[in-house]
């Protein structure tokens, strides 16, 4: 055990609290790379996925899996913490924070690609996060099976799906395991109360990390919120609302624009770092990002819920358990959560979510089509659980054509953005020929047959057996769609069902919620087996 008790008192313990983070930072490197390395095949899913994982182990993985796996059961056993020795606000998040995640993946709509309900990695990933709450350093084992599970949505590996709104929360959980291991060898004054600023620092980095990408790509002066909105209204988003409402709301957003795109940058660099100041202050900084999460969801679709929940319980202790949090506003605490917002980003990656918002639109819509000739548009939602990645809708290698622009028009180029705000004020012959002209010069080509051929094997076989069996009581208990557009398609059912319709569509986006269609294409696939000779 470390020892720094010659020091003075005061001194040995800030001490030895920052040895204690930078052990928790080094051990939560490992733990993510770990995780990340993770071998996951599709036939896992074919069956049950953690025995298929355990038969596919060989070599330096199988000692690592081994040993962290038994490391958990020998420090349980010999300095295990049991849930009641925690914080009753650290104890929250962490509850809050594991059952999200068995929520979430345990709850997954059922698998129309593999037909497989997984019943058996469903108990397996429930039965770990109960026994990683009641004893919190069994979580790696926890973490390790939700990945596994939640590969199933990287299979084929076509689709898109990323972390962004989930894999925070295996940050946040390795980051904590890291630190009650440490903190039984590296002693510290009541080191459970760290917990909280621990947990809450990778949330606040997503938000720190937006921002500063935002204001590398001189945001207020380049982007347009009215395209993110016109764009996820082209989507399907508030498709029940009036279209007096939706221009209100469009109008609001270009008479508003430098005061909002501003706003979103303040709030996301300058909020965060302010929450463990005093207790008003984190009242106040947690409901501006729920606010914020909300003015987000009503102008794109786009619910990051998961994060809402976790400030929602820390904004439950702030108001109603004033005495219990009081230490969480002392110096120390401070000092963890900065420190740990200065160098989390060396451990883990956190990304930035900042983009230019450009107004042109390349969207893939999807038809099922009856032996009427009757067409009825499918909503991400139909192809639940792979909804997110549908929603996304990054299927490039089906077209030909180069690509300018990514999910709801989002792009890097600036130019892009010049081309476009200028287009109502050209010819249309001058328009397709600028864009012509850039399609040829900046224009991604990501054309691939094979990737092609694989993903509309996925579509056949997903739609054959959801047609077949589409199990109604999951999907009303799944969570729900991360990016929200059409209507729930959950459990849409057609029959007669004769092929499916693909079209692909380039749109610009004109003033007043109009659109200009600049490009289409569209190919069937048949839904029909065979006749037999």
């Amino acid at each position: 055990m470390l020892d720094l008790t010659a020091l003075p008192h005061d001194r040995s313990d800030y001490l030895r609290t920052l040895v204690l983070l930078l052990v928790s930072l080094l051990g939560t490197f490992f733990m993510d790379q770990l995780l990340k390395g993770l071998p996951i095949y599709e036939t896992f899913y074919e069956g049950v996925a953690a025995v298929n994982l355990a038969g596919r182990l060989n070599g330096t993985r199988i000692v690592s899996y081994f040993l962290l796996g038994l490391g958990c059961i020998v420090l349980d056993r010999w300095r295990g913490i049991g849930l009641g020795e925690l914080p009753a606000e650290a104890r929250a998040l962490l509850i809050m924070a594991v059952g999200l995640q068995m929520y979430t993946i345990g709850l997954l709509d059922y698998n129309h690609y593999y037909n497989n309900w997984m019943v058996a990695d469903r108990l397996l990933l429930v039965g770990l996060g109960v026994l990683a709450i009641v004893r919190p350093l069994y979580l790696p084992i926890f973490l390790i099976d939700l990945v596994l599970l939640t590969g199933q949505l990287r299979q084929p590996d076509l689709i898109g799906y990323d972390h962004v709104h989930k894999y925070i929360f295996p940050h946040i959980l390795a980051l904590a395991w890291c630190f009650l291991v440490a903190s039984r060898f590296v002693r510290i004054r009541e080191p459970y109360y760290l917990l909280v600023p621990l947990m809450m620092a990778p949330l606040s980095l997503w938000y720190i990390m937006g921002g500063i990408g935002k204001l590398e790509l001189d945001w207020p002066s380049q982007n347009s919120l009215y395209n993110l909105f016109a764009a996820a209204l082209d989507a399907g988003w508030l498709a029940g609302w009036s279209q007096g409402t939706k221009l209100f709301l469009a109008d609001f957003l270009v008479t508003f624009q430098q005061p909002m795109l501003w706003s979103t940058i303040v709030l996301e660099i300058l909020l965060p770092p302010l929450l463990f100041v005093n207790r008003p202050t984190a009242i106040a900084v947690s409901l501006t990002l729920m606010i914020f999460h909300l003015f987000v969801y009503l102008f794109s679709g786009i619910l990051f819920w998961q994060w809402s929940l976790l400030e929602l319980v820390f904004i439950y202790f702030l108001v109603f358990r004033r005495q219990d949090v009081a230490p969480l506003f002392s110096w120390r605490s401070r000092g963890v959560y900065w420190l740990t917002l200065l160098l989390l980003p060396l451990a883990v990656h956190i990304g930035k979510l900042a983009w230019y918002d450009c107004g042109f639109i390349n969207h893939y819509a999807f038809f099922l089509v009856n032996d009427r000739g009757e067409e009825t548009e499918l909503d991400a939602t139909y192809f639940s659980p792979y909804d997110t990645g549908f929603a996304k809708n990054r299927f490039y290698f089906l077209t030909h054509e180069k690509t300018l622009a990514n999910t709801y028009g989002q792009c890097d180029d600036v130019s892009l953005l010049g081309l476009l705000r200028d287009w109502s004020s050209r010819s249309a012959e001058d328009n397709q020929t600028l864009l012509d002209d850039f399609r040829n010069q900046a224009g991604m080509e990501r054309y691939d047959e094979a990737d092609a051929k694989e993903f509309l094997a996925f579509l056949t076989s997903f739609i054959s057996n959801k047609n077949a069996y589409d199990p109604e009581l999951i999907s009303l208990l799944a969570v729900p769609p991360h990016m929200q557009q059409g209507p729930n398609q959950r459990n849409l059912h057609k029959a007669g069902l004769h092929h499916l319709k693909v079209v692909y569509r380039e749109k610009v986006i004109l003033p007043g919620l109009r659109y200009q269609t600049v490009a289409q294409d569209s190919f069937s696939l048949s839904l029909t087996p065979p006749q037999a000779p």
